[in-house]
């Protein structure tokens, strides 16, 4: 059995498991797109059996379902961005800005890591459609893991009221985008090391897989009130103070 077949099953499992945690601990309520997501990422790996990655079979399999794993991967970032500005008073002032120069900044540093051939396999490829199925593959896990993690260092710094879920979510995406990211950027940059470095990035898969399962408890949907809580802010440090105040 090709090794990267059994890694592409065992991330399949990893990712039912991960559903089907969130399905009874009540969590999927708050985070549907991404339940869905694991379930469309699981079917996706039924691709192998049109055949191995490098024949044409695979090659029109992932032409089909691939636009929809990316479209995914979108729906489940807005939903993170969405979940975490409702849990500030008066944020509509300035999401609109806060979210344009996250994007901004998301890619601006994707594309500051070069356009680089855009192989699929480590192969090049003549069809169009490849071609951008590949490039929005490359490029938008690095934007979507730099969204992640400008959003998870915002809830850390801010986090009045927010849901210890909504920050271990953010902080898994960044690190799961990211691990996409590097190395499909790796695959492009480094020739024949396709079959190496896929087996790697399935593998980083089920590792975040599991850990959603994990740490994505019914506890943590709960969010957090010590800086809601009214206090005395002459015994509190200027920071406190500061964040106390700010108008969300």
């Amino acid at each position: 059995m090709d090794p990267r077949l059994a890694l592409t099953i065992l991330s399949a499992a990893a990712q039912v498991f991960a559903f089907s945690r969130l399905l009874t601990r009540g969590t999927y309520k708050t985070y549907p797109w991404f339940a869905a997501y694991l379930l469309v990422g699981a079917a996706q790996s039924f691709v192998w059996l049109a055949g191995p990655p490098e024949s044409r079979g695979y090659l029109n399999a992932y032409r089909w379902t691939m636009p929809v794993i990316l479209a995914f991967q979108y729906l489940v970032v807005l939903e993170l961005w969405r979940r975490l500005m409702a849990c500030y008073r008066g944020i509509h002032h300035v999401s609109h800005g806060l979210g344009i120069a996250i994007v901004v900044v998301a890619m601006a540093l994707s594309f500051s890591t070069g356009f680089d051939g855009l192989k699929m396999w480590g192969h090049s490829v003549s069809s169009m459609t490849f071609h951008w199925l590949i490039w929005g593959a490359r490029y938008s896990a690095s934007m979507l893991c730099i969204a992640c993690a400008l959003l998870a260092l915002w809830a850390s710094a801010f986090d009045h009221g927010v849901p210890v879920n909504t920050i271990r979510h953010a902080r898994l995406l960044s690190g799961y985008f990211g691990s996409v990211a590097v190395g499909l950027l790796i695959v492009n940059l480094a020739p024949g090391s396709a079959v190496v470095v896929g087996a790697f990035m399935t593998g980083a898969s089920v590792a975040f897989y599991v850990l959603w399962a994990t740490v994505l408890d019914a506890k943590g949907q709960v969010p957090i009130e010590r800086l809601i809580a009214p206090q005395r802010c002459a015994s509190k440090p200027l920071p406190w103070v500061i964040r106390r105040f700010m108008p969300y």
